[in-house]
């Protein structure tokens, strides 16, 4: 790398926030001023195939959907199993619409801009084809000039969504190839019509907004501002102009300006360099004070008409992301700590309004985050202008994930390469202006695909060539990516190694680095992750890092009495909302304590769209989110953030939601800024504890059988903050029935078992659910002789006991069996059964038990308790003990 910036990742930069893509204008003759027609209502659609004549002037769409902009024509995600309604189809959509248009003067052009169309669009107008446009995510404009008429025009597009995959098809050499969500299809975005003076602020600029503010230097209060005024003679005779760059503070008071003269030749574009001096600036501060002043172009022609002009946002600022310090804003540390985000609203897909995406920023800054990252590709102009506003600290993105070839291809090929570095230059100029941006990200998991075996990929001679592109199109931020395998050559998830050809480092190329970790979720052990993430720092002391992805899925109707209880299906079902929070307790206080992690991003901050994805209780979804797919529920994940960042004060009961609980006594738990809080059962004071950590505990909390009101109360400085919640206590006093080795329970001919919980050691084993992609082979298999199969589709193996609170007495304890390797020996497997001090079962042999594997067996014994315990351990004497399901009741209660 060898520059200071790739040493210590420095940039000194003014960043111009545009709050739209389209150019503020101030008062003048429309004849000489740029005019913008919005285009968005009175469109027809249709999805498939059509011939040729569909492009030309006078053919009936009448027969099909009248639309209005932003659309999408799929409907995909955050439905529960069993739905069928998704609209998952890829393919080509057509568009039509007659409009009347004024006629454009002989010294102006007309343009088509399109704000976002998914993903190969081709443009015709009045029968004329425009031009097309490869890329999902960037805006883009069309020169409508020669084909514009006076009066009614028809303009006809064509969206081409096709999944990359497909043999032959447009996508196939479109970034990006492969990705975990789903790319939807259509006129997502604004469409408009531009007409412009010939003479003018470029349009053409790869629809990047044609003027560029950034910091040269603050010093002794006073900020210098370099402006790059891109300019654009399209005549055919020599212009002389006159440019006026001027700022204005956030009142609208000028603050600086300067004017220039100069002349334009024919046919020509030139760059104007402004300098100037904004005096007792007031910086861009993030969260605490978005400061934002504005800057504005005008350029003037023959006796000082406006020809052109552009209005942008200026917010000014100074970032140093060092790899030991972390970030650095304005001379001070900030730690970032947010979420990522993909477009996708919930139900609207990616047809999304302004309302919309504030509503989601709102939602972000009520949790407290101060960063989010844009998951994994340009987002619209109004998300990243909300940023600038509302003071978040912004990871931008281009679309280059997963792989860097098409399908069936281990190199990059050149239109690959082409369209890597047209869609990184549409990102990086159109948003180039946005305070909010840190960092340029050019890729993400590039090598993943290699990683599953999916084709052996190389991306790194076209991650080298991104990587100066970026740093041409903008040297004053650093670039980025993020990566998941291959930080280490030949290393993949949890330093797994994989075996054949080693992974390509994706380490070193960029000046600051993202590590995507998923420790406990894809990767064993998730107290695993601080010690990775010292040996990633270690391993690249000079490059800073940021935690870029951590995170689990949680689904809003599945519960567990104890997240440790058994195995996670990441890629399947169940998703227990206690388990994603329960991961978030271990992971963050890890990163917490790593100052040189500069940034950190939970994934995700909502449920989001993945056709390949069956998971918790929802279709094609991915269920990470720390809020639900329609953005009406908090899950408990959200508050325990809510907790660590905001502030605010406030408490919240934990598995609210799981108003259904299977045992006589149960683990209570709250997340609140409150240094303690009090706890009440049905009006009965319980005790007080502490929060350390903002998570407060109540261990082995005694329900009654029937209803329970839970309530939690306590005191943020001198505001009370209270929660509470309806509990159904489904067990009688002493009855305990478990499902060994799961993470939920089920209803059986035997009554409703919880699942597993008040173990110590051990591992859990479940044979119920489905895991689509990876983690093995599911054995579904009947048990034989069992009384009912739910008592025997999970287990717990190896040396492991259960405690249970019980009131002194004797009690009836029934235990279930069998053995599930059916290439196990008769004496390969003994172990003993205690009671306290005491042997109940000895050298117990399931398999000879039984008379073979795969079949029921059940053993029962009385115990007595004397100190209110009940501890029942499963000793191994060879192999491993294990126990699928056990009953525990009163003794007096068996006959």
């Amino acid at each position: 790398m060898g520059s200071t910036m790739t040493k210590i990742a420095r940039c000194v930069f003014a960043l111009v926030a545009c709050l739209s893509v389209f150019l503020a204008l101030s008062p003048a003759p429309a004849a000489t001023m740029r005019e913008i027609t919005p285009l968005t209502q009175g469109w027809r659609f249709q999805f498939g195939d059509f011939p040729a004549t569909v492009t030309g002037p006078g053919f009936n769409d009448q027969a099909w959907q009248s639309v209005s902009l932003p659309h999408t024509w799929n409907h995909v995600g955050g439905h529960h199993v069993g739905y069928t309604g998704d609209d998952t189809r890829r393919g080509t959509g057509w568009y039509r619409l007659g409009f009347d248009a004024p006629a454009v003067a002989s010294d102006h052009e007309a343009w088509l801009q399109f704000d976002g169309a998914s993903i190969v669009t081709d443009v015709w107008l009045n029968g004329i084809h425009l031009g097309q446009h490869k890329g999902a995510f960037s805006a883009f404009r069309l020169d409508a000039s020669q084909a514009l008429h006076a009066g009614h025009n028809e303009l006809v597009v064509r969206t081409d969504n096709t999944s990359s995959k497909t043999p032959g098809s447009a996508t196939a050499e479109v970034l990006p190839i492969a990705g975990d969500w789903f790319m939807f299809g259509g006129l997502y975005r604004g469409v408009s019509l531009i007409t412009v003076s010939a003479t003018q602020i470029d349009v053409r600029d790869d629809g990047g907004p044609g003027v560029y503010g950034r910091t040269e230097q603050i010093k002794d209060g006073d900020a210098t501002i370099a402006v790059k005024v891109k300019l654009r003679n399209d005549r055919a005779v020599a212009a002389p102009v006159v440019t006026e760059v001027t700022i204005a503070d956030a009142t609208g008071r000028t603050v600086a300006e300067q004017t220039q003269k100069l002349t334009l030749a024919a046919a020509s574009a030139q760059d104007e360099d402004n300098a100037l001096t904004i005096p007792r600036v007031h910086l861009w501060q993030g969260r605490n004070s978005p400061y934002l002043y504005s800057i504005k172009a005008v350029l003037l022609g023959a006796g000082g008409a406006i020809l052109d002009q552009v209005t942008q946002p200026l917010g000014v600022r100074v970032e140093t992301i060092d790899p030991d310090a972390g970030f650095i804003l304005n001379g001070q540390h900030l730690r970032l700590y947010g979420v990522a985000m993909h477009q996708d609203g919930g139900p609207k897909g990616w047809a999304l309004s302004p309302a919309d995406e504030q509503r989601d920023m709102n939602i972000i800054a009520s949790m407290g985050a101060n960063a989010v990252r844009m998951l994994h590709y340009q987002h619209s102009q109004n998300i990243y202008s909300i940023a600038d506003r509302d003071g978040f600290v912004v990871w931008a993105e281009a679309p280059l994930i997963t792989r860097p070839a098409p399908y069936g291809a281990e190199y990059p090929t050149p239109a690959v390469t082409a369209n890597a570095e047209q869609q990184l230059t549409e990102l990086i100029k159109q948003n180039f202006n946005h305070p909010s941006i840190a960092v340029w990200s050019i890729a993400n998991e590039v090598n993943l695909d290699t990683w599953h075996k999916l084709g052996e990929t190389h991306a790194h001679a076209l991650l080298e060539d991104l990587n100066q592109l970026a740093k041409k199109l903008d040297p004053s931020r650093p670039t980025a990516l993020a990566s998941c395998c291959g930080a280490v050559a030949g290393e993949g998830l949890a330093g797994i190694k994989l075996t054949g050809k080693p992974l390509e480092s994706d380490m070193g190329i960029t000046d600051v680095a993202g590590l995507n970790r998923y420790f406990g979720w894809y990767a064993p052990s998730a107290a695993a992750l601080g010690a990775n993430l010292d040996r990633m720092h270690a391993l690249f002391p000079r490059t800073p890092l940021a935690l870029t992805e951590y995170g689990a899925g949680a689904a809003l109707s599945q519960f567990t009495d104890d997240p440790a209880g058994g195995p996670v299906f990441a890629l399947g079902r169940p998703h227990p909302e206690q388990l994603q929070s329960y991961l978030h307790e271990i992971w963050w206080p890890e990163i917490k304590r790593r100052p040189y992690i500069w940034a950190s991003w939970v994934l995700c901050m909502f449920d989001f769209a993945s056709d390949g994805r069956m998971e918790g209780d929802t279709v094609h979804t991915n269920d990470k989110g720390v809020v639900n797919f329609d953005r009406t529920t908090p899950k408990d994940a959200f508050y325990y953030y809510e907790a660590q960042w905001s502030g605010k004060p406030f408490a919240h009961l934990t598995g609210a939601g799981d108003n259904s609980r299977p045992y006589p006594v149960t683990e209570v738990k709250a997340y609140s800024n409150a240094a303690r809080l009090l706890l009440r059962v049905n009006g009965r004071i319980i005790a007080w504890t502490d929060c350390p950590e903002g998570v407060c505990v109540w261990p082995n909390v005694k329900l009654t059988q029937g209803a329970n009101l839970i309530g939690v109360s306590g005191k943020v400085g001198n505001v009370a903050v209270s929660d509470a919640a309806n509990w159904e206590g489904s067990a009688a006093p002493g009855n305990y029935r478990i499902l060994a080795g799961t993470l939920t329970g089920a209803t059986t001919t035997e009554g409703q078992f919880g699942s597993d919980s008040f173990f110590s050691g051990g591992v859990g084993h479940d044979r119920r659910f489905l895991t689509p992609g990876t983690h093995g082979t599911v054995n579904d298999a009947p048990i034989a002789a069992a009384s009912d199969q739910a008592l025997y589709q999970s287990y717990r193996e190896g040396a492991f006991s259960y405690t249970l609170p019980l009131p002194n007495g004797q009690y009836r304890v029934s235990l279930n069996f069998f053995e599930p390797d059916p290439q196990q020996k008769i004496g390969g497997r003994v172990f003993d059964v205690d009671a306290g001090e005491k042997t109940m079962l000895a050298n117990l042999d399931v398999m000879a038990s039984a008379g073979g594997a795969m079949k029921a067996v059940t053993q029962q014994f009385t115990a007595a308790v004397t100190n209110g315990m009940l501890r029942l351990g499963f000793v191994p004497r060879r192999g491993d003990a294990l126990l699928s399901s056990l009953t525990v009741v009163p003794a007096e209660l068996e006959h």
